[in-house]
């Protein structure tokens, strides 16, 4: 393996560590930016029809994914140059398969945005009703190309921006469940307590 044709100190292993997990978290943060708009489409009619079974299927691809960014991240450590799954694959299973890798990475890419455009006009179209759900689509694309046009610092500020919103409704949304469960707690004790009255 690479590690064992040059002497690593623990201080580079740990940059390269952290490295690894900056990249991750990225990824991650990115998909969770387009499956989180994805997830709000389909979740309610699955759970109707399955009767509550997709949250297992949620926790079982969290799991799933947390082994994919912990592979990543150690993968990024003993294979330390640039290519992602291409070089992964190449070092590990050979070039045949690094390059089939590097080409399905390729159409990850260009296809995962789309679905999530794609969703983004069907939710959003769900909540306007009188705008065609193609207009969202367009405006979400156009909206990602200005953003990755304007430049890295330009989509970071506004991918925490868009972060910090998303935290502040679900703080919004945990509070306001903790509130209605406390009234019918609240109910469930001084209605039958009022009835005996």
């Amino acid at each position: 393996t690479i590690l064992s044709r040059r002497s690593v100190s623990f201080r580079s292993l740990s940059a390269r560590a952290w490295a690894a997990a900056r990249v991750a978290a990225r990824r991650l943060r990115s998909f969770l930016r387009s499956a989180s708009r994805a997830s709000r489409i389909v979740w309610s009619p699955l759970c109707a029809s399955t009767g509550g079974a997709v949250a297992t299927v949620y926790l079982l691809a969290t799991l799933a994914m947390a082994f994919t960014a912990w592979s990543y991240a150690e993968m990024s450590r003993v294979v330390p140059h640039a290519g992602s799954v291409f070089a992964y694959a190449s070092e590990g299973l050979g070039r045949p398969a690094g390059f089939l890798a590097g080409w399905l990475a390729m159409l990850d890419y260009l296809l995962i945005p789309s679905v999530a455009y794609l969703f983004t006009g069907i939710a959003m179209h769900a909540l306007v009703p009188s705008v065609p759900a193609w207009v969202f689509t367009v405006a979400a694309f156009v909206v990602t190309t200005a953003l990755n046009l304007a430049g890295v610092a330009v989509a970071a500020r506004v991918g925490f921006a868009v972060l910090v919103a998303e935290i502040v409704v679900l703080a919004v949304f945990v509070v306001a469940a903790v509130v209605v469960a406390l009234i019918v707690l609240v109910a469930s004790i001084v209605i039958p307590l009022a009835k005996l009255v």
